[in-house]
């Protein structure tokens, strides 16, 4: 077999620039991951007007419930965003493990689902994501 004498410097150092660059990355999307959720978490967690006929004292159980993560999971970087309280999926429209939802007939039109309120915010979303692109990839 020939040998061609093809030596190859700085493969080390490269292979770790591109490690710290992957760590940057993956940095960069969670920072910017919490500030998706938090534009999805912040309204979803405010109450709408009372009904004028209603008497239910609120309670605000709902809205302390609602939470966020971020996590990685593989390559990727995932948020997400709702509350395990047993009436939520009525209120709210979330699917629950066991198959509850979707919103009672009661809350339509009064409470947002957490779906609308993504709805409402992905083009902000979209917007955070092309941004932080941006600004990584001018390092």
């Amino acid at each position: 077999m020939a040998d061609y004498g093809v030596e190859i410097r700085g493969l080390k150092e490269l292979r770790a620039k591109l490690k710290r660059m992957d760590d940057s990355l993956q940095d960069e999307m969670r920072r910017t991951m919490i500030q998706a959720t938090a534009l999805v978490q912040r309204p979803a967690q405010q109450y709408p007007a009372k009904r004028p006929e209603s008497s239910y004292r609120r309670t605000g159980t709902l809205g302390k419930t609602i939470t966020s993560e971020v996590k990685s999971v593989g390559n990727d970087t995932v948020g997400t965003i709702g509350t395990d309280l047993v009436y939520a999926p009525w209120v709210i429209g979330h699917k629950v493990v066991g198959g509850r939802g979707p919103q009672a007939r009661i809350h339509q039109g009064t409470w947002k689902t957490l779906k609308a309120h993504l709805d409402a915010r992905r083009g902000e979303i979209r917007e955070l994501f092309k941004e932080m692109v941006r600004r990584w990839l001018k390092r």
